[in-house]
């Protein structure tokens, strides 16, 4: 696992009693570096404004975030693209944002310790997933319990390996697998 997987593993553990960071300010202690977009769904320009700010020779893993409005976004220039979905949201998300799954590299269900107390049709949700995209990597965690993590964080810790191989042997970015966008 990275380091920063690592960290971001031993965070979760140190904070199970449900007060999370709420906002791109409060991780920064884990990865050094957050710069924020101000704005609902931000457009490329804005992203890429951001990223200017950092200095990404200095980063091994860069993830882009936002809520909502995330199919409308455009390419770029990511590795991978990570839908994240919650349980809470309901079972018909993944048909809803079909055109996101289209891309996905991996989808990423989260508070699933919340199945008991919420409709959810853990069926019907990879059935609309596999319908979209039957390759896609699906993984299922919940913060509180800590369940689901590691295998997340391995699959972080994959996709910058392979990056990092592919940069030491020369080699053209890889871009058939997709955007990183979470």
């Amino acid at each position: 696992m990275g380091e920063v997987a690592r960290r971001l593993h031993d965070y979760l553990h140190e904070h199970r009693d449900g007060r999370f960071a709420r906002d791109a300010q409060r991780l920064q202690h884990l990865c050094g570096r957050v710069a924020h977009v101000d704005a609902a769904v931000p457009d490329a320009g804005q992203i890429w404004r951001a990223i200017s700010e950092l200095k990404l020779d200095h980063f091994d893993t860069l993830l882009i975030e936002t809520a909502g409005g995330l199919a409308t976004l455009h390419d770029l220039g990511q590795d991978a693209t990570v839908a994240v979905f919650a349980v809470s949201g309901g079972d018909d998300k993944a048909a809803e944002y079909h055109t996101l799954l289209k891309s996905a590299s991996a989808i990423l269900l989260t508070k699933i310790d919340l199945r008991p107390l919420v409709k959810f049709d853990g069926q019907v949700f990879r059935n609309d997933i596999r319908a979209i995209n039957s390759s896609a990597e699906i993984y299922e965690t919940s913060a509180m319990s800590g369940s689901g993590i590691v295998d997340w964080l391995g699959w972080l810790d994959r996709m910058r390996a392979a990056k990092a191989l592919s940069r030491t042997r020369g080699e053209s970015p890889d871009r058939t697998t997709d955007k990183f966008i979470g």
